[in-house]
This record gives structure tokens, C-alpha cells and sequence, in this order.
């Protein structure tokens, strides 16, 4: 009896778990049940409130420091002659885009349990308050262990991209530089040049015109204006492929391959010491295996004969990025005596020895002489061959032969005047000025007849045309 009660016990739990079976509606197959998303933080320091980020890694430190402008200051390595750490400027819109990356990364949060020492320390000082991040070890699995210490001295762990995060060494901060050395402030009124071992020469703007200094070789002797406006805007534009860390000055060794110097004039109130900006870069022959050229690049800032900053920065130059300068000063000689187009003259004035002087201006009704009008034709036939291109050299030997005419000229626009003497040779025309020769064969003679014609504009019977 006992038995069978069992046995129909068993039917009716078999049955009840058919039923079951029976009338539960199909689910999906092969889905797993949800899982919870994992807690992320982030480190959410206020970016416009810091003032210093410092990374620290395999012995070497870096950090870039924003009161108010954005300063780099780079670990000096054991070789070389610099004992101080390096400074430059750095480039603002990166460093704002790095600390927006940093504060706002999401880390994935996970509790360390190694205790190793961190490999590289990150610390970011805003508003008085200090937040260091310590990376505890080597990617894993695409992921780097962080631990964020807060101000408040709370700590918390978990996992980051490591290819979405930095600064984790001082390479990364120094990746932050301005990478044109050659961009300052202010407007630049100085350039030197020295090719390996040939000597330097210099160039300098005065007035707006770019000529050569007072002293040395060429003696005032202006050089081409296009020319040098477009080595300036090439300078300007070069960019440094990556900076070097740390200073290597075993790399720095020997004899440069070329030295290229720049000098500005900022902006001063009458009164107020001279404030001035340079920057200098010594590049060397040595080249990675890549073909870059290993630099030395500085930068100074002085008021009066007072030094405020002086930076240094080495650098990797990428030789097909750099402009082509002059191997010479020679070849930085303007072809046209006339250094601004002939419309544009105001004022000439005859200052020959040889003829009475008069000068001439340049009115609205014409070209006058007190209240005479002058023939237009005759001056723009003058005016109009003095800015023209000719073969042009450098002599400081004043010509055997007097002058035929001496002309001082004044553009419209403000700037210096030019004097230009002319003289008439047997076979050549020679107009002179500071040191530069410019040399016409003038084969139809129309250069020498308007040039004596203007040389005698005192008699007025020597017109040949009547005034317009």
C-alpha cells in the first residue's frame, strides 16, 4: 500500500512538471542575462583653475606651467654643457586641449591589488589644489591601471585606453612646445645668416627698407625687398618635427651646418627702454636615420640692454620643410635702383655739382617745379627706367668719372629717401647708390637723353613737349 502511494506520488510530480513545460512560453535562446555596466569616474579637476601639470617618469621630469602664458620646462640630460633644465614657450591651444582630455577621461573603476611602485606620476595643481594621477604599471589588454588621488586625499583605482591616455612620460608634455621657432612677437627688423663656415652677414630693416647694416662689407647697400619679405614668411613657418628629451649635447657636436638668427621690435610708448625679441637656430650637419637634422633653437627677450627670458629648446628639423637662404650676401642685392614703383615717387630733388639744383613734386595737377609744371613725360621716361631691373654688383670705389646727375628721391608712402648717382659712360649707363652698381648698356640711348634733358630742367627752353 505504502508503495503504491509512493509511486503515484512520483506520476503526479511528473506530470506536474510536464505541465509546466507544456504551457511556458518560448524564450530566446543563446542570450545571456544582462550584466550590470561597469562604474566609471573621472578625474574632474576644474581646467581653466590650473596652473602647473607636472609628469615624472623613468628619472625624468617635465612640466608645463601657465601664469598667464603657457611655459615648458624640459629635464637636462647627463651630457653637454647645459646644467639647468630647459624652457619654451608652449603652444596654449595644446595644452588646453591635453588638460580637456585629462580631466574629462572616463576610467573604468577596479580595485589594484598589486602594491608595485607606479611608473610614471602625473600631477595637476588648480586652484591651490593638488590631484595626482599614478600609473601602476604596463598595459594590459589595451587597458593601463591608473589610481587618482583626489585633494581630499581619497583614492580610487581603475583602468583607462591607454592609447587615449597622457601625459605618461616627459616626451608627451614636451610634444606641448611651439613648434615655430622662428614665429615671435613684435615685428622682425633683423636677420643673420651664416653658411658652415662662411662667414655671417646680417640684413636690417630702418625706415621700412631692408638694406645692410652700416658696418662691415656692403655698407648700407640695400638688398631685394620681395626677397627677403619671402625668406621671412618661410622662416615663420618652420615647424620643429619633435623635440628632443632630454638635451643631448653629444648630438650638438661640431662644426653647425647653418646658423640663422632673427630679431624683433615690440611696440613702446615714447619714453620706455627698448623692448626686443630674438631667436636663433643652429643646425648641425649629424642626421637621424630618418633624415632629419638635429637643432639648437633659443629664444631671448630683453628690455633695454636687460635680459628678461632666455630659452632653449633642441630640436629635429625636417631638412625638405626648410627653406633654400641665400649661400651668399651677394646674391641678396636689389636688381632695381629704385626700391619702390616709379608711381609712386613724390619728391626729386637734383643735387649734381654739375647742374643748378631744383626739386621737383608731385602734386595732384602733376609734377612742379615751385609753381612751374613739368613735363609728366619726361619724368615718368626717368623714373620709369630707375625701377627697372639691371646686373648689379658691389663696388666702394667711387666711380673715376664725375657724376652726370645726382638725384635724391622721396615715395609717397612714408620711409627713407634714396640718392642715386648716375653716370654716363662711353659704353654704359652706372647708377650707384651705398655701394651697389647697377649697369645698363642702354643701347638706344633713350636712358641718356632723358637723363640730360632732366639734369638741365632749370632752362626751360630745353622742353621738348609742353606741359600737360
Amino acid at each position: 500500500m505504502r508503495t503504491q502511494a509512493v509511486v503515484i506520488a512520483c506520476i503526479i510530480a511528473a506530470a506536474s512538471v510536464l505541465l509546466a513545460w507544456a504551457t511556458t512560453p518560448p524564450g530566446p535562446r543563446g542570450v545571456a542575462p544582462p550584466r550590470a555596466a561597469p562604474d566609471t569616474f573621472s578625474v574632474g579637476f576644474d581646467v581653466p583653475s590650473v596652473r602647473t601639470l607636472k609628469v615624472a617618469s623613468a628619472g625624468l621630469e617635465a612640466s608645463v606651467t601657465g601664469d598667464p602664458d603657457w611655459m615648458l620646462t624640459l629635464p637636462a640630460g647627463d651630457s653637454g654643457s647645459q646644467a639647468q633644465p630647459a624652457t619654451w614657450p608652449a603652444n596654449p591651444d595644446a595644452v588646453r586641449v591635453l588638460l580637456n582630455e585629462l580631466a574629462n577621461q572616463s576610467i573604468e573603476e577596479a580595485e589594484h591589488t598589486s602594491q608595485s611602485e607606479s611608473i610614471a606620476t602625473i600631477t595637476i595643481s588648480a586652484a591651490g589644489e593638488i590631484t595626482t594621477i599614478k600609473v601602476m604599471g604596463q598595459p594590459l589588454a589595451g587597458l593601463l591601471p591608473v589610481r587618482v588621488i583626489s585633494p581630499d586625499g581619497s583614492i580610487r583605482d581603475g583602468f583607462v585606453p591607454a592609447s587615449r591616455f597622457r601625459p605618461t612620460d616627459a616626451g608627451q608634455l614636451a610634444a606641448l612646445a611651439n613648434p615655430k621657432p622662428f614665429d615671435l612677437d613684435g615685428v622682425i627688423s633683423r636677420v643673420s645668416i651664416k653658411p658652415g663656415t662662411s662667414p655671417e652677414f646680417k640684413i636690417e630693416r630702418r625706415a621700412g627698407i631692408w638694406s645692410f647694416p652700416a658696418s662691415g662689407q656692403y655698407q648700407d647697400a640695400r638688398v631685394h625687398q620681395p626677397t627677403v619679405r619671402a625668406m621671412l614668411e618661410d622662416l615663420r613657418r618652420v615647424r620643429a618635427s619633435n623635440v628632443i628629451v632630454p638635451f643631448d649635447g653629444s648630438s650638438l657636436a661640431g662644426e653647425p651646418f647653418l646658423t640663422v638668427g632673427v630679431g624683433a621690435d615690440l611696440p613702446r610708448k615714447a619714453g620706455n627702454p627698448r623692448r626686443t625679441r630674438s631667436a636663433r637656430v643652429v643646425i648641425m650637419q649629424q642626421s637621424t636615420v630618418e633624415g632629419a637634422y638635429n637643432a639648437l633653437a633659443t629664444r631671448t627677450a630683453k628690455t633695454g640692454a636687460q635680459t628678461d627670458l632666455n630659452h632653449q629648446l633642441q630640436i629635429r628639423l625636417d631638412p625638405r620643410s626648410f627653406p633654400v637662404l641665400p649661400a651668399d650676401a651677394s646674391t641678396l642685392l636689389d636688381p632695381v635702383p629704385l626700391p619702390w614703383q616709379a608711381s609712386d615717387t613724390a619728391l626729386i630733388e637734383n643735387r649734381s655739382p654739375n647742374s643748378q639744383p631744383f626739386t621737383l613734386r608731385k602734386t595732384i595737377d602733376g609734377w612742379t617745379w615751385g609753381d612751374q609744371r613739368i613735363p609728366t613725360q619726361l619724368i615718368d621716361a626717368v623714373l620709369s627706367r630707375l625701377a627697372t631691373a639691371y646686373p648689379v654688383g658691389f663696388s666702394a670705389q667711387t666711380p673715376s668719372s664725375a657724376e652726370d646727375l645726382v638725384l635724391y628721391l622721396e615715395p609717397i608712402v612714408s620711409g627713407e629717401g634714396v640718392t642715386l648717382n648716375i653716370t654716363i659712360l662711353d659704353d654704359r649707363i652706372e647708377i650707384r647708390s651705398s655701394g651697389v652698381v647697377w649697369t645698363t648698356a642702354d643701347t638706344d640711348g633713350s636712358l641718356r637723353d632723358a637723363i640730360r634733358r632732366l639734369g638741365s630742367i632749370a632752362a626751360p627752353a630745353t622742353y621738348d613737349s609742353p606741359a600737360p
